[in-house]
C-alpha cells in the first residue's frame, strides 16, 4: 500500500481544474454517483453523492459522456471552458434501450453513423457468461464463430471469415495467420471494454482485406485522477474443469495513468452429452497487458503492450478416410499435454500520440506485432511447422469540424508484414514472404437537423514478395456513400460500400501438410484480387418501451476465393485429403438481421430481447458457398432487481434460448446440419461490506442437448459440442 501511495506522489502535474456537476433536468437536484467518461483521454470519472467531480488536466476541446442510473446517457462536446463549474442536466428515463455510443475509429455518435455499427460491451457483469471472447462477440446479430473444440474460435460476419475479416486491438491491426480455421483469435477478454463490429466491406477506414467486416476491440478506460483500483477475479466451469484467475490494477495521477492486467487459464478435455470426453480438447494460456497514458495541454500519449501465450490441443486429429467418432472420445478427462498441439505466442505493442486543437484532432498510431505459431503433430521435440509472423503498422489520421454541419476525416495507413519459417520444423507449409501495404483515405460527413450524409474514397496498394513468385502488385480505389434520416420515432439508414482483398500468400503458395486441419493444402498463383460491394439498409423504431431494428443487406463479390477438397493423392502423403484454393468469378451473399427489445410498462424491471440472423451465399452457378452459418434466433428474458437493503443483493436473473435452424443449402463438399436449441440461465449477485464482491452463477446447456454446429471444425467426424456446464465467477474488488 505504501508503494502505491509513493507512486501516486510522483504523478501530480497539477493544472487548473474544472468542476462538473450533474443535475436532474426537471428537479435541478444532484444526480448522485453519476459516471462521466472523458472520451479523448480514455478516463472514467465518478461523481460524489452530490453529483460533483473534479476534472483536471484536460485538453482545450474534449467530449464528455455522462450517464446515471435511471437517466438518459448524454454526450457533450466542450470546446471552451466558460466557468469554474460545468453544469450538466440529464433527463430521467426508466428504460435505456439505446446508450450513447461513440465510434472508437471515427468519434461519430452511433445514431449519426451511416452504417449500422454495433458496439458490444465485453465483461458486462449483467450479461450471460461465455467460455471465451468469441462466444461474447458471436451473440451479436449476424456474427458467428468457427471453432475447434473449446480452445480455438474465430469470427464469422455475415458468412465471411478468415482473411475476409479484420481484427484490430486499440487501433493495432492483428496479424495471426488467420488464413486457417484452426488459427483463432489469440487474445482474451482480459482488460477489454468494448468491441465495435462493422458488417460488410469496410475498406474505407480499415484498408484492404476488410471484405466481410471488422472487429475493433478497445481496452478498458483508466481510473479517475489521483485514485487507484484493483481487483482479483476467479472463474470456474464444471464441464471442462476450467479455472481462470485474473488480476487488475489501475493507478492515476493528474497527468499520468497506468493499467496492468494479468491472467491465467487452464482447461481439461470438455465433456459431451453422453458423458464422454473429447480427447485433446484441453488448453491453457497466460496473458499480460499494460497501458501507460500521459497528457499535457493539447498532447495525449498512450503506450500499450499485450503478451499472450497459449498451448492448445487439437482434437479430432486423424489420418483415417472414414473416422469413427468414438475414436476421439474417452471415459477419462485429462489436461496433460499431448500431440497434436499448438504453441502460440503473441506480442502487441502500440504507441499512440494525439494532438487536440480547438476544432481538430491529429493522431498517429504506430506499433509492432509478432505471432509465433508452432504445431506439433507426432513429436513433442520436433515441430511439424513453425513460423514467425511480424507486422509493423502505422495509422495517421486528421479530423476537423469545418463548421457546425460539416466534418472532415482524412488519413494514411500502412504496414510491413514478414513471415519466416524456422529451420527446426519438419515441413514448410508457406514459404518465407513479405508484403508492404499503404493506403490513403478521405471522407466528409454533413449533418443538418434530421439528416446526415457521408461520402468517402480510399486508395490501397499492396506488394507481395516471395522467391516462388518474385514480386506481385495489387491496387484499388474504393468508396462509400450513405445517409441517415430521422423523423419522430423512426431512423432510416442506407449505405453503399466497396472493398478489395489481394490473394494471400497462403492462397497462392501453400504446398504442404497443415497439421491443425489435418489436410494437404495447395495454393494457386493464378488467383486474382477479390472485389466486394454491399448495399445495406436499416430501419429503427424507438419508443420508451420498445426498440425494433430491421437490417437487410445484399453483397456481391468478384473473384471470390475459397478452399475445396480434391480427388488428388500426393505421393508420400496418401493419408491426408488434398485441398486446393480456388476462385469463382462471382458470388453473392444476402440476408437480414432483426433485433427486438421490449420493456413492458407494467413491469419496469423486465426485459425481453430477441434477434434473428439469416444469411445465404451463392456462387455464379447459384450453388451454395461453403461455411455459411445456420439461421439463428436468440431470445433473452431478463429481470433486474431494484434497491435492496441487505448486504447480499441479487442484481439480475436471465434465461436465454438460442435456436439454430436446419441447414440444408450447403456446398457440394459439405453435409447438412440439423436444427437444435440450447437453454442457458444465469443469476448475478453482489455483496457489499468493507469490500465489494460480485458473483456470477449460471448453467449453459441446461438440458444437456447434443448438438453439432454447422461451423464446427469437428463436424466432419461427428463430434458434438459441450454438454451441461455449470459455471461461476467471483470478482473481489480490493479498492
Amino acid at each position: 500500500m505504501r508503494f502505491y501511495k509513493f507512486i501516486l506522489l510522483l504523478l501530480p502535474f497539477l493544472l487548473n481544474g474544472q468542476s462538473i456537476q450533474v443535475i436532474d433536468s426537471e428537479t435541478k437536484t444532484p444526480v448522485s454517483y453519476a459516471e462521466i467518461e472523458v472520451y479523448e483521454l480514455d478516463v472514467q470519472l465518478k461523481c460524489n453523492a452530490v453529483g460533483e467531480v473534479k476534472l483536471t488536466s484536460v485538453p482545450p476541446s474534449f467530449t464528455l459522456i455522462v450517464s446515471g442510473i435511471g437517466y438518459l446517457t448524454k454526450n457533450i462536446q466542450v470546446n471552451e471552458i466558460q466557468s469554474d463549474v460545468l453544469v450538466v442536466e440529464v433527463e430521467k428515463n426508466h428504460l435505456l434501450l439505446n446508450e450513447v455510443i461513440i465510434s472508437p475509429t471515427t468519434g461519430i455518435i452511433q445514431q449519426h453513423n451511416l452504417s449500422n455499427v454495433v458496439l458490444k460491451q465485453i465483461n458486462n457483469p449483467n450479461s450471460i457468461g461465455t467460455s471465451n471472447l468469441m462466444g461474447t462477440v458471436a451473440s451479436v446479430p449476424g456474427v458467428y464463430s468457427i471453432y475447434t473444440g473449446a480452445g480455438i474460435s474465430k469470427p464469422v460476419i455475415r458468412g465471411m471469415s478468415g482473411l475476409k475479416v479484420l481484427t484490430f486491438l486499440n487501433g493495432l491491426r492483428i496479424e495471426n495467420q488467420q488464413w486457417a480455421n484452426d488459427h483463432g483469435v489469440n487474445f482474451t477478454d482480459l482488460g477489454i471494454k468494448t468491441v465495435e463490429i462493422v458488417k460488410g466491406p469496410s475498406s474505407l477506414l480499415y484498408g484492404a482485406d476488410a471484405l466481410g467486416g471488422v472487429l475493433y476491440f478497445v481496452d478498458e478506460d483508466y481510473t479517475s485522477p489521483n485514485t487507484q483500483q484493483s481487483s482479483v477475479e476467479t472463474r470456474f466451469e464444471s464441464n471442462s474443469l476450467s479455472t481462470s484467475t485474473v488480476a487488475r490494477l489501475k493507478m492515476a495521477g493528474n497527468n499520468f495513468r497506468f493499467n496492468v492486467f494479468a491472467g491465467y487459464k487452464n482447461a481439461a478435455d470438455y465433456q459431451i452429452p453422453n458423458g464422454a470426453y473429447i480427447v485433446n480438447s484441453r488448453f491453457k494460456g497466460k496473458t499480460l497487458k499494460t497501458a501507460l497514458g500521459y497528457n499535457k495541454n493539447r498532447w495525449i500519449f498512450n503506450l500499450r503492450y499485450n503478451h499472450n501465450s497459449n498451448q492448445i490441443g487439437l482434437p479430432g486429429h486423424t489420418h483415417s478416410a472414414n473416422p469413427n467418432p468414438s475414436d476421439f472420445q474417452s471415459s477419462v478427462q485429462n489436461r496433460d499435454r499431448a500431440v497434436p498441439f499448438q504453441l502460440i505466442s503473441d506480442h502487441y505493442l502500440s504507441i499512440e500520440n494525439k494532438l487536440i486543437f480547438d476544432k481538430s484532432v491529429l493522431k498517429l498510431l504506430t506499433g509492432y506485432t509478432s505471432n509465433s505459431l508452432t504445431e506439433h503433430e507426432e513429436k513433442v521435440t520436433i515441430p511439424g511447422i513453425k513460423m514467425l509472423l511480424t507486422n509493423i503498422p502505422y495509422n495517421l489520421s486528421f479530423s476537423t469540424n469545418i463548421n457546425e454541419n460539416l466534418k472532415w476525416i482524412s488519413g494514411a495507413q500502412g504496414m510491413i508484414v514478414k513471415n519466416k519459417n524456422d529451420r527446426s520444423a519438419e515441413n514448410i507449409l508457406l514459404p518465407n514472404s513479405s508484403s508492404i501495404d499503404y493506403g490513403t483515405y478521405s471522407l466528409f460527413q454533413f449533418s443538418k437537423e434530421l439528416f446526415e450524409t457521408q461520402i468517402g474514397v480510399r486508395y490501397d496498394y499492396r506488394e507481395i514478395s516471395a522467391d516462388e513468385i518474385g514480386s506481385k502488385n495489387f491496387s484499388k480505389l474504393n468508396g462509400s456513400i450513405g445517409l441517415v434520416y430521422q423523423t419522430g420515432l423512426y431512423t432510416f439508414r442506407t449505405n453503399f460500400s466497396s472493398g478489395f482483398r489481394p490473394p494471400h500468400i497462403s492462397e497462392m503458395l501453400a504446398n504442404g501438410v497443415h497439421h491443425g486441419t489435418n489436410r494437404y493444402e495447395i495454393g494457386s498463383q493464378d488467383l486474382e484480387s477479390e472485389y466486394a460491394n454491399q448495399l445495406d439498409f436499416s430501419l429503427d423504431y424507438n419508443t420508451a418501451h420498445l426498440n425494433v431494428n430491421i437490417n437487410p443487406f445484399y453483397n456481391t463479390f468478384k473473384n471470390y476465393i475459397y478452399i475445396k477438397p480434391t480427388e488428388v493423392i500426393i505421393e508420400g502423403y496418401e493419408n491426408y485429403p488434398v485441398y486446393r484454393y480456388a476462385q469463382t468469378s462471382s458470388a453473392t451473399t444476402y440476408g437480414t438481421e432483426i433485433y427486438f427489445h421490449y420493456h413492458p410498462h407494467f413491469a419496469h424491471r423486465l426485459h425481453l430481447e430477441q434477434d434473428f440472423s439469416f444469411v445465404m451465399g451463392e456462387d455464379q452457378y447459384n450453388q451454395p458457398l461453403p461455411l455459411i452459418p445456420q439461421t439463428r434466433i436468440n431470445t433473452n428474458l431478463k429481470y433486474e432487481f431494484g434497491e435492496q437493503k441487505a448486504k447480499i443483493k441479487i442484481e439480475t436473473v436471465q434465461l436465454q434460448r438460442t435456436h439454430f435452424l436446419d441447414k440444408n443449402e450447403v456446398a457440394s463438399f459439405e453435409t447438412t446440419s440439423n436444427d437444435y436449441e440450447i437453454y442457458n440461465i444465469e443469476a448475478n449477485f453482489s455483496y457489499t461490506s468493507k469490500k465489494t464482491v460480485y458473483l456470477k452463477l449460471g448453467i449453459r446447456n441446461i438440458f444437456n442437448k447434443r448438438f453439432v454446429n454447422h461451423l464446427s471444425n469437428l463436424k466432419n467426424i461427428g463430434l458434438p459440442g459441450a454438454g451441461t456446464n455449470v459455471y461461476f465467477a467471483i470478482n473481489y474488488i480490493l479498492n
